[in-house]
């Protein structure tokens, strides 16, 4: 496999292992890790609900950092790791956003005044 015809410096596949160097010299690495279990996959349901509480993280940090005002929807996105597209396929504005991430603060202040 080391210096086959074809190779286009990407990534060289074998069943097992992975090249990630076109040289001669390059160590070979195991292409996949042994766990002891593997994580049950989310449902849709799931992905959508954790994609959604990331984006309120990211939105918590950047309002408190610019303000609602200086904020975008696309700075969200960046601070969340996602697309402009993820936010807006959950909230359908910045104020939305907002009233997503008072509400669940509302919430937690709750729990903390009944504890």
């Amino acid at each position: 496999m080391l210096g086959c015809e074809g190779d286009t410096g990407q990534y060289a596949y074998t069943r097992q292992y992975v090249k990630t160097h076109r040289h001669l010299d390059t160590e070979w690495y195991a292409a996949s890790v042994e766990t002891a279990e593997r994580l049950p996959r989310l449902t849709r349901d799931e992905r959508r609900a954790q994609t959604r509480e990331r984006l309120i993280d990211a939105a918590a940090d950047v309002f408190n950092r610019l303000g609602y005002h200086g904020a975008s929807l696309e700075a969200v996105a960046d601070a969340a790791g996602y697309t402009k597209g993820a936010v807006y396929s959950n909230f359908a504005s910045k104020a939305d956003l907002f009233v997503a991430l008072a509400e669940r603060r509302s919430v937690a202040a709750k729990r903390f005044m009944l504890a």
